[in-house]
């Protein structure tokens, strides 16, 4: 009876394939009982992963040409067994059959494996055997005989088989293929600019494969990025709903934000399923000008990681000097001025921080920060700076000229542009210069002193030219 069960549990095992194709072991019919000859050959097994096979079931007995295995659980495994009634039974003498369906074996095996290694590592199971593949492949040898699990690093489940005595898998699977990119003005790529205060829009792409496990996204930002959320998860195109991951902000490893997905959503993965994680940061005032804000992410899977190439985001500034016109050597102190994005009527806001080398550094914050102004003002040196600006052309507008200089009636044009080649845009530095006033005539002044010495010559010419016209009548 236990005999005739078990061919239909090896036949389900030797169909049991999640990622590796099998390829029978010998052409001659063999028979045995249970002893150490067991061996597992992994043909194309991937460089520097490693490889580990979990004994659940011991081989009795076992005639390859009869088809007949018996099997019971092995050390650690009895328990575990009993609960997975969906695929196999145990009867009172501890013989275990499968019970899957011929219609869905290659599901159920599938699923059966996945819940094994589940099973093996959350219980802390020591592996029989394990190996790290160098070269075209890895072999098992000295196994005792028996129904084995074989996982692998890179996050792929192997396969199920059986020892009787030799088994040969060859995997077919690959490690995930994963990319990152950053948004600027509507297209991704590696980088871009912004000023503080702007949205930063990020997107993480993962090529998928089958057997996937414990996909988890880490992302860690610089102090210059607050998180701000995840705005959309895609799998093929579909979005994927937000019960089939998990978000945390406060992480072990120190980085942002951790992103598991579910163990339900890994088993449904298929060769080259594209997972596309679109969030978003927030530029703040602890970015440094000119010095990248790196954005780092990587995804672990399964007991190995694989670092994502960063992305940077990169803020700006300028230098304002205000002169005399007559003489540029000379700085001038109070002149306030405002800034603004050409075309547009927002004032940009800023807070003013501790000044370097004397002179006054202002940065760009969020409207409604609190102390924040939108006026920024010459000291003693003439001079101040302005960070957290994005690339673009501004105008600096003069609300206040210094004492005894006119003020400016246009606004100053500052365009702040990347090299070319550098991709790297310089703290921008303006000059902006005032000429003094002319004094114009007042009452009492010099004017009104010309006017007297004119009109007393005309009255004393007036009295001359009377006196001798008098004389002339006379005469």
């Amino acid at each position: 009876m236990a005999a005739t069960k078990l061919r239909k549990f090896v036949g389900m095992a030797m169909a049991a394939l999640l990622c590796f194709a099998l390829t029978p072991a010998a052409a001659f019919a063999a028979s045995g009982t249970n002893d150490n000859s067991g061996s597992i050959k992994i043909e194309n097994a991937k460089d520097g992963y490693v490889y580990k096979a979990y004994q659940i079931l011991q081989l009795e007995e076992y005639n390859t040409e009869a088809n007949a295995y018996l099997y019971k659980a092995s050390a650690g495994w009895s328990e575990w067994l009993a609960g997975q009634t969906a695929f196999v039974s145990v009867d009172e003498n501890g013989y275990v059959s499968w019970v899957g369906s011929a219609e869905s074996q290659q599901a159920d095996a599938a699923a059966f494996a996945q819940q094994a290694v589940e099973y093996a590592v959350a219980n802390n199971i020591p592996a029989t055997a394990e190996a790290t593949a160098q070269g075209a492949g890895v072999t098992f040898t000295g196994l005792n005989l028996g129904y084995y699990v074989v996982d692998s690093s890179m996050g792929a489940l192997c396969s199920l088989n059986t020892t009787s005595p030799e088994a040969q898998i060859t995997e077919k699977n690959d490690v995930p293929e994963i990319n990152k990119q950053v948004e600027e003005d509507g297209t991704w790529g590696g980088s871009n600019d912004a000023a503080v205060g702007d949205t930063v829009n990020f997107q993480i792409m993962v090529t998928g494969q089958a057997g996937a496990q414990n996909y988890t996204i880490h992302d860690t930002m610089s102090k210059g990025l607050d998180f701000k959320g995840i705005t959309e998860v895609m799998l093929n195109g579909t979005q994927v709903p937000t019960d089939a991951y998990t978000l945390a902000t406060a992480c072990a490893d120190g980085c942002t934000f951790e992103m598991a997905f579910t163990a339900a959503f890994c088993q449904n993965i298929q060769p080259n399923d594209q997972i596309v994680v679109s969030y978003s940061a927030v530029l703040n005032e602890n970015a440094v000008v000119q010095v990248a804000e790196t954005n780092k992410a990587q995804l672990t899977y399964g007991d190995s990681h694989k670092t994502l190439p960063s992305t940077t985001e990169t803020t700006w500034g300028m230098k304002v000097i205000k002169v005399n016109g007559n003489d540029v050597e000379q700085k001038l102190e109070g002149a306030k001025f405002t800034l603004q994005k050409k075309g547009s009527d927002e004032l940009i806001n800023v807070i003013v921080g501790a000044p370097v080398d004397g002179t006054p550094v202002y940065t760009v914050v969020p409207a409604g920060t609190a102390g924040a102004v939108t006026e920024m003002e010459t000291t003693e040196a003439g001079e101040f700076f302005v960070y957290g600006l994005d690339a673009g052309t501004y105008e600096l507008v003069e609300t206040q000229a210094p004492t005894g200089f006119n003020k400016m009636t246009e606004p100053t044009e500052v365009t702040i542009s990347k090299d070319a080649e550098t991709g790297i845009a310089n703290i921008e530095e303006v000059t902006v210069e005032n000429l003094t006033g002319l004094q114009l005539p007042s009452t009492g002044g010099m004017g009104t002193t010309v006017l007297y010495i004119v009109g007393g010559v005309l009255v004393l010419g007036a009295i001359i030219f009377l006196v001798r016209r008098r004389s002339s009548t006379t005469k």
